[in-house]
């Protein structure tokens, strides 16, 4: 039998699950960084990923899937938030002006979709 303190609860398992995602999206960009892969082979995958999880979701409409993909959900958005900014700041640094406004309004759109995100919980 296993006894209280070796039990995991499920506060444990989210965290869990929220830093394996951070890992694996840290990962991919370590590596997209390092190939000098262009922003949309950054940006895209966190977007497909972030739409997936919240389709997911709505489409189960049940509880469990909830629970179980909001930690990916918000791990997605901070990823997605960070990544962009960055983004935009070399950017900024390069003078490619219309791509730091446009990334820029992406960070805002993150930050807002991060805000809803955190009052639903």
């Amino acid at each position: 039998m296993l006894d209280k303190e070796s039990e995991v609860s499920p506060v444990d398992f989210l965290w869990f699950e929220r830093w394996g995602v951070y890992a694996l999206i840290g990962g991919y960009l370590v590596w997209a960084y390092w190939t000098r892969k262009p922003t949309k082979a950054k940006v895209l995958p966190l977007w497909g990923l972030l739409i997936g999880s919240v389709v997911i979701q709505a489409a189960a409409a049940s509880l469990l899937w909830f629970v179980l993909l909001f930690p990916i959900t918000e791990a997605v958005l901070w990823s997605l938030t960070a990544v962009t900014l960055v983004e935009a700041i070399l950017a900024l640094y390069r003078k490619q002006h219309v791509k730091w406004v446009t990334l820029f309004i992406l960070v805002l759109v993150c930050v807002s979709l991060l805000i809803l995100l955190l009052r639903a919980m």
